[in-house]
């Protein structure tokens, strides 16, 4: 065999085993390509079938979500937000009253129904008793004075008749022209009242201010008056952190009070402005309850330390005005103190502890003798006895 036979069958023997090398692994490597893209068509076309599925069913699943979110969220702010325009009243242990309070329609309220009360005091008469103890500058008693009385509503006020000084009976004299005074006014009354109704005008405008009460005097040659009148604290004073207590089985509700920068009191209101304290009020009939009043400390703090020894607010009110609930209804004034603790500036230079006590209101058939009737359940004199 020649040298090119033999190179051209190595060459042919070669290339046989090139080109069967070559058509196995092409052939292994398509059988594998075609399982794998055959495996992997039928994930695709399981995922396509998902996904349309939960195309179908998401339309229908997301407005019923979304309707129970709109009932949820609505509701808890509305349970949790109070009323934010009315004040609230707290009670003593810290929790806060159901009912919201109006506070200016419940100051309105109370300046109306103690309006009407003066009216129907008018046809009362009651019990007085006045104690006077005049002070020192050191808050010492030096004197006191004890007076008790009959009051008797004539027109649009009462005039007392007095019953005793000092614990001792006042003289049947005197007792005789105390009454007869009293008679000759009712008298006077009875013949306005059918002949000039005009004559009611001046007396009724002293009505509509309501309950007031006078304390005048002199204290070491000076003058003083004061006017003890309840309904300037609801106009005059801010009322502020209301809370809620029970008295006589009653809600009542106690506010601080201070008096306001623009108000302006008359000379015998004066006091008011040096004060601070409480403001009671009786929730159901809404109407004043009581009255406490210290020092304010702006005003202690302005006095000469001559004049008031201790520039602390004292313990005791300087100012008491109380009235109770009567059998009938009706609201009448049972206790008022004025103590001026030795401050004779305090109340307008009268350095006085006065308490009036008032007591057995009964309803008065205007006449004298309703008056003569009074005076026998009592058991006191009249003067024709």
């Amino acid at each position: 065999m020649l040298k090119s036979e033999v190179i051209q069958n190595v060459k042919a023997s070669w290339l046989a085993r090139k080109v069967s090398a070559g058509l196995q692994f092409p052939l292994h490597y398509s059988l594998a390509a075609f399982w794998w893209t055959r495996l992997r068509c039928r994930i695709i076309n399981k995922a396509l079938c998902l996904l349309l599925v939960a195309g179908c069913l998401l339309p229908v699943a997301l407005p019923v979500f979304g309707v129970s979110q709109q009932r949820a969220t609505p509701i808890k702010p509305a349970e949790e937000k109070p009323h934010p325009a009315a004040p609230t009243a707290m009670l003593n242990d810290g929790s806060s009253v159901v009912a919201p309070l109006n506070l200016e329609e419940l100051i309105r309220a109370c300046l109306q129904n103690g309006e009407r009360m003066q009216r129907q005091l008018l046809d009362y008469t009651y019990n007085l008793k006045k104690t006077r103890r005049t002070l020192n500058a050191a808050g010492k008693e030096t004197a006191k004075e004890v007076g008790t009385y009959e009051a008797y509503p004539v027109q649009g006020e009462h005039i007392l008749i007095t019953l005793s000084r000092n614990g001792r009976a006042v003289s049947l004299p005197e007792l005789e022209t105390a009454r007869r005074m009293a008679g000759r006014e009712l008298a006077n009354k009875m013949r306005e009242e059918l002949g000039t109704p005009q004559a009611h005008a001046e007396p009724q405008r002293e009505v509509e201010t309501g309950f007031s009460a006078g304390v005048m005097g002199k204290y070491r040659g000076r003058n003083g008056y004061v006017s003890i009148h309840p309904a300037s604290f609801l106009r005059g004073c801010e009322l502020t952190s209301p809370t809620l207590q029970e008295v006589n089985h009653r809600q009542v509700v106690v506010f601080q009070f201070r008096p306001r920068e623009d108000a302006s009191f008359p000379y015998p209101q004066a006091y008011i402005a040096r004060l601070t304290g409480e403001v009671w009020i009786d929730l159901e009939d809404q109407i004043l309850l009581r009255i406490k009043g210290w020092p304010a400390p702006e005003y202690l703090s302005d006095q000469v330390p001559a004049q008031v020894p201790a520039q602390v607010p004292a313990p005791e009110p300087a100012l008491i005005f109380e009235q109770s609930r009567q059998k009938d209804g009706n609201w009448f004034p049972t206790y008022i103190r004025m103590n001026s603790q030795g401050d004779a500036n305090l109340f307008n230079g009268l350095n006085w502890d006065v308490v009036f006590v008032f007591s057995d209101y009964r309803k008065f058939t205007t006449g004298i003798g309703g008056l003569h009737l009074r005076a026998k359940e009592r058991n006191v004199k009249t003067p024709e006895q």
